[in-house]
Formats: C-alpha cells, structure tokens, sequence
C-alpha cells in the first residue's frame, strides 16, 4: 500500500518504489511548448501548443542498485508512468519519458554510492 511521499516509477513491465533515502524534494519546472513564425507584415507570431512540467528527482546520495534501476528504466527508451502520492490515497498520473541519469563518483564503501545525481522526466 502506497503512503504519502511515495514516487513510483512504471514501465508496462515493472513497477518500481524510489528511494526515499537520500532523495530531496522533487521540482516541477514548467515549459511552454509553443510555435512562432513571421507573418506577412514582419510581426512575430507565437502560438502555444502545450505546457508540460519538467519534472526532476534529485537525490543527495544514490546506491549503485538503485542507479542500475534508473539506468535498466533509461535503456527501455520508452514512456513510462509517474505516480506522485500527496497523500496515502491522493495520487497525481504523469506519463513521462526519462533523460539519462548524470552523475557523481561519491563515496567508495562496499556498495558503491553516487552523490548528485538527478532523475529528469520530461512530460509527454
């Protein structure tokens, strides 16, 4: 059962739970999609088709695990779904294609661990 603050990420084949661990806000950044042109007279015309979010998943820190996870989700270079939960019962749908994960060498420990490392999502 999802609880608040849960961020699921979803392909037609898996589902997967992110981290909490390490992970700081997520930010949605809205872009305009638009079209301009110039008509006849010389004047500027810009219409816009659609505003969709740029949606980024920063994390502080990053297992090696759950970066393959990210990576396995990239390499599937298709949309998949993002479900945000603001409560344990309220849920907001994205369908989202990802960009590829950029990241930092972190700390050396058994398991390997990657600093600054954001999961960008662009809505479609």
């Amino acid at each position: 059962m999802a609880a608040a603050g849960d961020i699921y990420l979803c392909s037609s084949r898996s589902e997967v739970l992110l981290s909490r661990e390490g992970r700081k806000p997520i930010q949605f950044q809205p872009e305009k999609i638009e079209r301009s042109d110039r008509v006849a007279s010389g004047k500027l015309k810009t219409d816009i088709i659609a505003t969709k979010n740029i949606i980024t998943i920063p994390y502080e820190l990053i297992s090696q695990t759950d970066l393959e996870t990210f990576n396995t989700l990239y390499a599937l270079n298709s949309e998949l779904s993002l479900i945000v939960y603001n409560t344990d019962t309220e849920h907001e749908d994205y369908t989202v294609i990802m960009e590829p994960p950029p990241r930092t060498r972190g700390y050396v420990l058994p398991e390997t661990l990657w600093s600054d490392v954001s999961i960008v999502l662009k809505e479609v």
